[in-house]
């Protein structure tokens, strides 16, 4: 891996990103039976992220791919608490549960509420984000913001519902956009990975209602909003020591 790395650091981020998603994705799908593909998707997660942390810790590459504490003060950002207000939409509706028993909650938390949040903050935001940001720290930050987003329209090729989907893409966007301010101004991937599992978790105890109702609709309104607003406050409060330009990311 070092050699490729050293190569070209975006091949190298890329290569993981089709890793993550043939490789962690397809494992979600391998059988019929639901508590079999998640805990083959748990395995597959586990190895990545091991593959992954070994390799950043021998090489020296933890603070370079944000694996550390927050590198900043925590009141800059209200303390994130507008961040896990937000990553909280999923019971906003009310709450639910899922028909696939308790076995299937728990190994479906390991890996969608947990591997899928890690890996993802990992893969398709910091390592590419760094990748990117050699050239032109602006346009880094962009096309990690926009691919996180467009990213879950993949989830239709995995049988979920086109609506929900959309909608999913949609303020995937504003929450790309969110936590690519946090992680610019923080350089740490601890607190957007925390709200991402916040987020993913509480999905398996949402309402599972069709989307299209005025209450889903203003649901996500709220949402992007706010995670628009929230990511335009912490560029701002942090624009004098780390000012989003077209200039070379500086890490």
């Amino acid at each position: 891996m070092r050699a490729l790395f050293d190569r070209d650091e975006t091949i190298f981020a890329v290569a993981w990103i089709v890793i993550y998603v043939v490789g962690f994705g397809n494992a979600g799908v391998l059988t019929d039976d639901v508590v079999t593909n998640y805990a083959v998707q748990v395995a597959v997660g586990v190895v990545m992220v091991v593959a992954l942390g070994a390799f950043a810790s021998k090489n020296g590459l933890l603070e370079y791919w944000g694996m550390c504490p927050l590198r900043g003060d925590a009141r800059r950002f209200l303390w994130f608490v507008p961040l896990f207000v937000l990553m909280s939409e999923n019971v906003w509706l009310g709450l639910g549960r899922g028909e696939d028993g308790a076995l299937a909650m728990v190994l479906g938390i390991a890996a969608i509420g947990v591997m899928a949040p890690v890996l993802e903050e990992l893969v398709l935001r910091v390592i590419l984000y760094r990748a990117l940001g050699h050239s032109n720290a602006l346009r880094a930050f962009v096309v990690c913001s926009v691919t996180f987003g467009v990213g879950h329209i993949v989830n239709l090729l995995f049988g979920h519902d086109l609506a929900r989907t959309l909608a999913q893409v949609c303020y995937a966007l504003c929450i790309g956009f969110c936590l690519m301010s946090v992680l610019h101004a923080g350089r740490s991937i601890v607190p957007i990975t925390l709200a991402h599992i916040e987020m993913n978790t509480l999905g398996f105890f949402a309402y599972q209602g069709e989307v299209g109702t005025v209450a889903d609709y203003v649901t996500i309104a709220i949402l992007c909003v706010g995670c628009i607003a929230y990511g335009i406050y912490v560029l701002r409060a942090h624009a004098d020591e780390r000012p989003l330009t077209s200039a070379p990311l500086e890490w």
